[in-house]
């Protein structure tokens, strides 16, 4: 069910759409995690705004196509911002700080599912991080690129807590955002085919584990 937020857009959104919003809010997860707040501003004036036409007219602001794009990396709080200021009391960023602060300033659009993927993967970082150090001995998690780090969190969430997502739609959708928000820097290739590796990998171990009950009935 979607929330109030979208009534103002006459749009309805599609599944892919919706773990698009899950993306980019798991995008930002870094930065947010390691990053402390006003209390007493909480999302005024610690984010950029994009332009206003942004907002008004994109359900999900990575559509903006053309001259300009604004990403992800946009949504992130300013260095500026984000500096020591003397007598303010700062806390944590929460899950709902940043959902309230993408919508707000960015007119993102989420539903529930967007919001369920997103709080998922947020809860459950240092578990899904793990997996990812497990199948990439010869990377550190903290040197991945940010997109192959996000679409690696995301992915892993459906497919180790998501029983309602197939495994295969879970990998094919995680292709599918990589291939939208990698670019090209001539490392496309052979970093979509490491991201391939690691939910594969994930995926046979799983499978592995995994006894058949026709076979557990023949054994007994």
């Amino acid at each position: 069910m979607a929330d109030n937020n979208n009534a103002k857009y006459d749009v309805k959104l599609t599944r892919r759409d919706m773990r698009e919003g899950a993306y980019l809010l798991v995008y930002q997860f870094d930065v947010y995690k390691n990053t402390d707040i006003p209390v007493e501003t909480k999302i005024d004036g610690l984010l950029n705004s994009p332009d206003d036409d942004y907002k008004d007219t994109k359900p999900i602001y990575s559509r903006i196509r053309g001259d300009e794009q604004f990403t992800a990396d946009e949504a992130l709080p300013r260095e500026s911002d984000i500096q020591g200021v003397p007598n303010v009391t700062y806390i944590k960023w929460d899950f709902s700080d940043i959902i309230a602060a993408n919508k707000e300033c960015f007119g993102l659009i989420t539903t529930r599912f967007t919001e369920q993927l997103a709080k998922g993967v947020w809860d459950n970082l240092p578990e899904l991080d793990g997996i990812i150090a497990k199948y990439s001995p010869k990377r550190a998690v903290s040197r991945l690129p940010k997109v192959s780090l996000a679409v690696l969190r995301l992915a892993l969430y459906e497919l180790k807590y998501r029983l309602d997502v197939p495994p295969k739609v879970a990998v094919n959708e995680g292709l599918e955002l990589f291939k939208e928000y990698y670019g090209e820097d001539g490392n496309e290739i052979r970093e979509k085919g490491f991201v391939n590796a690691v939910l594969g990998s994930f995926i046979r171990e799983q499978d592995a584990q995994t006894i058949p009950e026709n076979t557990a009935t023949a054994t007994e």
